[in-house]
């Protein structure tokens, strides 16, 4: 499941008028400056993964990525992209990240 450029996948649904399995449907949104989306959404241009978390629907845990704009001083999780015009400059660990410490990256922007 994929959504436009600039959109993310905010829930999954399922209907019958489309075909396949739960899940079958994405409900897409633009994403606020900070924002909630599903782990299968690609992460939009210039946002920063800072946690994952999980949900009841869909039913894979951890489902969820916390996302958000960064500043021009920020901290995000390691697995995220970095965005445009950012450089990283230390590392750093959080239980709220995936992956093995240190999992976190402290970025700036140039």
């Amino acid at each position: 499941m994929s959504a436009p450029n600039g959109y993310a996948i905010k829930a999954e649904n399922s209907s019958t008028s489309c075909p396949g399995r739960f899940p079958n449907v994405g409900i897409i949104k633009k994403p606020a400056s900070s924002d909630t989306i599903c782990k299968v959404s690609a992460i939009p241009k210039n946002y920063i993964i800072t946690s994952e978390s999980s949900s009841t629907s869909p039913h894979r845990f951890p489902n969820l990525w916390r996302v958000k704009v960064p500043a021009s001083r920020d901290k995000m999780c390691s697995i995220s992209p970095l965005p445009n015009g950012y450089v990283i400059t230390g590392r750093g660990s959080s239980t709220s990240c995936p992956g093995s410490f240190p999992n976190t990256a402290k970025i700036r922007k140039l």
